[in-house]
């Protein structure tokens, strides 16, 4: 039975209900809390193999309790930023959530979901603070199907389990390292493949496929199609990657730009300050200044002048740029 049949099963069940109450005159309030119904509906649930995280993203944060299956990737700093390579040292600085992907290679925060970790065993036993080995790591989480950090999201989790995946049938798809999107020209894109010895044919700005070797410069608008095929499985699904490039402008220019576009600026940093996990960057040119708002960020100080791209937002009605640590550095 598909994840669709399954619900449909859930809601017909739940029409039927409604109706045999209507019929018999009951009112909602002398049904017993647990209904046979609601035994049927407890049995399909327990019943059903987990969801996968593009099944569980199909229900909208509807509210409904529901186990999911996924790869633990990384962890959300805020709605905007999230971290999925370590620190340093090999840790993460966030222990309060975590996020899984269908696949351990995911780098496209739209195809994830947020794991609330509250205090307790499981905070203490999934975060990647203290356990960044988890990295990587298979697990079911049962939980809330709720809005997180303004994504899909899993809240109040009852139980997260390690889970041992089903052997594939099929070679897992293509992953660029950078989504698609706006990049500065010069961007190198890099492609890969959960399957291990899978070899990628790709196709860039529609010329004939050929072996992929090499990362993929970005000089200019480029659309990239892929696949992955390995002995023994089926070849996967195609995926396709879409790129346009960036130029670098003043920061009185950049401000002229739309809020959530992308902007690539160089400035003189004039102050620094720490906000939760993020550092405030006030950085100026000789047109202009902004605050520069960066993740994870190299360590900074008034006086260097530094490169930095990333998309504008708004924080209390004032304009910003959202970086992460990739985005920035110290020339």
């Amino acid at each position: 039975m598909t994840f669709w049949e399954k619900h449909k099963l859930r809601k017909l069940l739940t029409a039927f209900t409604a109706g045999t109450l209507l019929v018999s005159g009951s009112l909602p309030g002398t049904v017993k809390p647990r209904s046979a119904y609601a035994e049927a509906q407890f049995d399909i649930q327990q019943a059903s193999a987990p969801l996968s995280v593009a099944d569980a993203q199909l229900l909208n944060n509807n509210k409904e309790v529901a186990s999911v299956s996924g790869y633990i990737i990384g962890v959300v700093i805020s709605a905007s930023s999230h971290k999925l390579e370590p620190e340093a040292d090999g840790a993460y600085a966030v222990d309060t959530n975590i996020l899984i992907a269908d696949s351990p290679q995911e780098t496209d925060r739209s195809k994830t979901i947020a794991v609330q970790l509250p205090s307790g065993a499981l905070r203490s036993g999934y975060n990647l603070k203290d356990h960044p080995e988890l990295r990587g790591q298979s697990i079911v989480v049962t939980g809330s199907l709720e809005a997180y950090y303004s994504q899909t999201g899993l809240k109040n989790p009852t139980s997260i389990e390690r889970h041992t995946p089903a052997a594939p049938t099929q070679t897992m798809p293509v992953q660029a390292d950078i989504s698609s999107g706006t990049v500065k020209s010069g961007t190198a894109i890099t492609l890969r493949t959960g399957t291990p010895d899978a070899s990628i044919q790709v196709e860039i700005n529609g010329n004939a496929p050929i072996p992929y070797t090499d990362p993929i410069l970005i000089e200019g608008p480029t659309s990239i199609r892929a696949y992955a095929e390995a002995q023994g499985l089926e070849r996967s699904q195609i995926s396709e990657f879409s790129y346009t490039t960036l130029q670098k402008t003043s920061i009185y220019e950049a401000r002229q730009i739309a809020e959530g576009q992308s902007v690539w600026v160089e400035g003189t940093v004039t102050y620094v300050e720490e906000s939760g996990s993020a550092l405030n960057i006030y950085v100026q040119d000789s047109e202009a200044g902004i605050v520069v708002r960066a993740s994870g960020a190299p360590a900074v100080q008034a006086g260097d002048v530094i490169e930095v791209s990333g998309k504008l937002g708004l924080y209390r009605e004032l304009l910003q740029i959202n970086a992460n640590a990739s985005d920035l550095t110290v020339t």
